[in-house]
């Protein structure tokens, strides 16, 4: 049996619990020699009298103030911990002996836990012990917080669900109080969000979380929010583009692209005859093909892509992918999207001041198919803006995310991304949010 060591208490401590017990059989006998008029007049009596008497049993039954002591006896501590801990007694059990609150005890054993025998200081115990003491103790939590922070550093400016969440999977590996304190958020609303039943709009929001989750995963987890919001619209949801970007921003869901560094393909500098800007100075609006180059690299050195744009539906029609860049990286692309379209009356063809693109070879086929050739000015890519976003797309969505070995395998992945997925599945913010293949079947029934 654990037990306190005996200590005096003032005098004062002593009268004043006295004159309650006296005041209190004061009370009752007050009660007894009183007359009583009628029946409910003696039942409120009788009820006044038990609830004096009971409250005063109460009080007995608890050890005088004078009896209690704030010190306790050398070691009492660690016995106390042993008890909770190896003999499994219960926590309530050893503080009614003790008559201390069961939550300080818990607190004795969490310290306890933590620093083992040397968790209590003695009297006796020198400054510097102290001190060293204190100091470790510090450093622990500065190292709780550090921990905190580094595991929870995307979902600090986030909004409070993404924190609930994070301290609720934390729970077991770190105190409620520390993440609190680094996420910036008050336990008592901590506690208001688990105990808070999930409403309507809750429930929906979760539904759409799962639709929204399998579109981001279709859509190889390129598409953003006002893609995936007009994806939901076309199988019959009603809902905002802002909701569903709050959505997925509670969720960590985003669009994974990445930039990397440019490399230039265009050489510029030839002897080759160049041809006018037609989209700039006649302000034309017919039919009109785009055509550019890019680069991938590769463990074997670089892979130049070539592509051929049909611009009123965004379609890529051809593509050539060779070793070297050459001529006939950009003949090959013409002739496949001759080879797929028939090339309207008027079609023009646009792309930069390129060697490939000025050449004899490359003029003389624009020619046979009835083209008209159109160059970029000096320096200005935002001329063929239509070819640079379509590469942007290319390597931010695909390339930048891979890490190809052989040429041959860069040439697979490239093939399969805009064949299979951009030009029949990819949702093209400049068309409506329609695929090309789409649009241009909407252009058809039209």
């Amino acid at each position: 049996m654990l037990m306190h060591t005996p200590s005096r208490k003032p005098i004062s401590s002593i009268g004043r619990s006295v004159l309650r017990d006296l005041i209190g059989l004061l009370s009752i006998w007050t009660q007894f020699t009183e007359p009583c008029g009628s029946y409910d007049t003696l039942l409120n009596r009788l009820w006044t009298i038990f609830i004096t008497w009971f409250s005063i049993v109460k009080k007995r039954g608890r050890r005088p103030i004078w009896e209690r002591s704030s010190s306790v006896q050398p070691g009492i501590y660690e016995k106390c911990c042993e008890h909770v801990l190896e003999k499994g007694i219960p926590v309530k059990k050893v503080a009614r002996n003790l008559d201390i609150h069961p939550n300080l005890l818990r607190q004795w054993r969490r310290q306890f836990e933590m620093e083992g025998n040397g968790a209590f200081t003695c009297k006796g115990t020198k400054p510097e012990e102290a001190a060293i003491r204190r100091l470790r103790k510090e450093l622990e939590d500065v190292k709780e917080e550090r921990d905190i922070f580094n595991k929870s550093l995307g979902r600090i400016f986030q909004t409070e669900l993404v924190k609930h969440l994070f301290i609720e999977r934390h729970r077991g590996i770190y105190r409620l109080m520390k993440m609190c304190k680094v996420l910036e958020l008050s336990r008592s609303g901590y506690y208001a969000s688990r105990n808070r039943k999930p409403g309507k709009h809750w429930n929906e929001n979760d539904l759409l979380l799962g639709r929204i989750q399998e579109i981001h995963q279709k859509s190889r987890m390129v598409y953003s929010s006002p893609r995936i919001t007009a994806e939901l619209r076309e199988q019959g949801a009603r809902c905002g583009k802002n909701r569903i970007a709050r959505i997925m921003k509670d969720n960590g869901i985003r669009a994974e692209v990445k930039k990397r560094f440019r490399k230039a393909t265009t050489d510029s500098k030839h002897n080759y005859s160049l041809a006018a800007n037609l989209l700039i100075e006649d302000g034309y609006k017919g039919p009109l093909w785009a055509s550019d180059i890019t680069y991938v690299p590769i463990n074997e050195g670089w892979l130049y892509v070539s592509a051929v744009m049909s611009v009123q539906s965004r379609k890529i029609i051809g593509l050539s992918m060779k070793n070297q860049l050459s001529e006939g990286l950009t003949a090959t692309a013409l002739k496949q999207a001759a080879a797929r379209e028939d090339p309207p009356e008027g079609l023009i063809h646009h792309s930069d001041r390129g060697r490939q693109y000025a050449c004899y070879g490359y003029q003389a086929l624009l020619r046979k198919y009835g083209i008209t050739p159109s160059m970029s000015r000096k320096g200005n890519c935002y001329d063929n803006a239509y070819m640079e976003s379509f590469f942007s797309t290319l390597k931010r969505e695909l390339v930048y995310g891979e890490r190809y070995r052989m040429r041959e395998e860069a040439k697979l992945s490239i093939f399969e991304y805009v064949e299979v997925f951009y030009n029949r599945v990819r949702k093209h913010s400049g068309l409506g949010y329609k695929s090309p293949e789409q649009y241009e079947k909407t252009l058809k029934e039209t």
